[in-house]
């Protein structure tokens, strides 16, 4: 099997005009790719990457001159399966900003520079009041970008063609708004002058986004396949789903700069994020966090067996259509269609998507991404949603850590796991009776400094998760599901 060095040829460098912080899986899989697509329509950028950690840079990938492959598998809106794989040249270099800061703030000075693409957790726009303006480099994302910043105006004299289009990936609420008040708070903190603040807001785009799709990484498993198909090994590849949605909150210009029209890719310029925000967070991981304990509970440990079992398959579609579509401000067609799609995600064939993964800090994902919808269900129809509610009854049960013979290795804050043992111990290994399952689910419900508000107060809602956690305990958790879908 041949080398990548000898195999991967670059048969064309894009000019620097894209500062990418950041280069993991996601980044290579989304950014990476999509950059690369619209170099074909004529964007013409390529990407210089800069490392915002400690960690040094893969002398490996630079033999390979920055070239990698992505394979991205799954269906498309067609219901087609597809199979794309893919070269990517838009990855002209990598930087250390720890290595070699003097490289990154060369970078600030090159006027070409217009976009710049961030992800570095959802924990990286955070303001950190130990860093100081002469640290090589500052230790926060925004801290350096300050300094980038500042590099550019000082060198470039302030003027607005200097500004850049700031589209970070981060998945948190309002993420460009919340880089651009960090920036303005370390200039306020480091005393840098009022122009320089201005020419921040003004000049610069601070563009919002919501970022979609599964990037799993290097394909552990195909990798050897792959290879064999391709004639060639690339230790860089990335494989991910086929699926793909970059939203951006901006102006129109922002659209027009990155080349959008006609460019195939599901790629939109919006005014307001909000409700794609919350199609994205109420049906694709609101469908996860339900489908999750009540899965596991019924033996089974991936998405895609979930979602072709015929009961679960009834349960998501039940729960979609009747509680939460009707809750999401968005068209039902519209909601409908996407729904559709999250359901041909899970079944892709290529993603081994493990529940046990989801499952992770599961009662604040449930307040994130259920409860919204529950409350507005139980507002609107003065009635118990049935199957939030039974997922919901589940996840409590789940946290009990073992079930119908399997055992499950949970992780959340130690405040819950501490309160579940206890719930839990206390019921003990028997039947549960009826006065156990009522306390356990007033327990729950009570936690108001987690939910926001006394679930208690829902009319019907202690009875009925109650009754659901009597039924799963006592006959299992795929008798109750039957008896739902009867």
């Amino acid at each position: 099997m041949g080398n990548t060095v000898t195999k991967l040829e670059r048969k064309v460098t894009h000019p620097e005009r894209i500062l990418q912080v950041g280069s993991g899986n996601f980044l290579r899989g989304f950014v990476g790719w999509i950059v690369d697509i619209l170099n074909e329509g004529g964007l013409d950028s390529g990407i210089v990457i800069a490392r915002p950690t400690s960690s040094e840079p893969r002398s490996e990938w630079a033999e390979q001159r920055y070239l990698y492959t992505t394979v991205m598998r799954g269906y498309d809106s067609e219901n087609v399966l597809q199979n794309e794989k893919r070269v990517i040249s838009s990855v002209n270099r990598e930087l250390s900003t720890y290595r070699d800061f003097e490289a990154f703030l060369d970078v600030a000075r090159n006027q070409d520079i217009r976009f710049v693409f961030s992800n570095t957790t959802e924990a990286g726009i955070a303001f950190d009041g130990n860093d100081r303006f002469d640290d090589v480099p500052p230790g926060s994302f925004p801290a350096k970008m300050t300094r980038f910043l500042y590099e550019r105006f000082t060198v470039l004299g302030g003027s607005a063609e200097s500004g850049l289009i700031f589209l970070p990936c981060e998945l948190i609420d309002n993420n460009g708004d919340a880089l651009k008040e960090c920036i303005l708070k370390y200039a306020e903190a480091w005393g840098l002058e009022s122009g320089f603040t201005d020419w921040v807001r003004n000049a610069n785009t601070f563009c919002s986004t919501l970022v979609d799709r599964i990037v799993t990484g290097f394909p552990d498993e195909d990798f050897p396949a792959i290879s064999q198909e391709l004639g060639y090994e690339d230790r860089f590849m990335v494989a991910g789903e086929f699926y793909h949605l970059l939203v951006i909150q901006g102006p129109e210009f922002v659209g027009r700069e990155l080349k959008l029209e006609d460019c195939g890719l599901n790629i939109r310029i919006v005014e307001d994020l909000k409700p794609y925000k919350e199609r994205k967070v109420g049906i694709l991981n609101g469908c996860h966090t339900a489908l999750t304990p009540v899965a596991l509970l019924g033996g089974i440990d991936h998405v895609r067996e979930a979602v072709t079992e015929p009961r679960l398959a009834a349960y998501l579609d039940r729960m979609t259509r009747e509680e939460i579509i009707p809750c999401l401000n968005m068209s039902a067609d519209s909601l409908a269609e996407y729904a559709a799609g999250v359901m041909g995600r899970f079944r892709n064939p290529f993603i081994r998507h493990r529940l046990l993964d989801i499952s992770l800090n599961s009662m604040s994902k449930f307040k994130a991404r259920l409860l919204p919808q529950l409350l507005k269900y139980h507002a609107e129809n003065k009635a118990v949603p049935p199957f939030m509610s039974l997922a919901l009854a589940a996840l409590i049960c789940l946290y009990r850590g073992k079930g119908e013979g399997r055992t499950f290795q949970l992780k959340d804050e130690q405040r819950f796991m501490d309160l579940f043992s206890e719930l839990w111990d206390a019921a003990g290994n028997e039947l549960l009776t009826a006065d156990r399952a009522r306390t356990i689910s007033e327990k729950v419900l009570s936690l108001e400094s987690h939910w926001g508000v006394d679930l208690t107060s829902l009319g019907g809602l202690t009875e009925k998760i109650a009754d659901d956690i009597l039924s799963i305990r006592n006959q299992g958790m795929m008798k109750t599901l039957e008896e739902y879908l009867a």
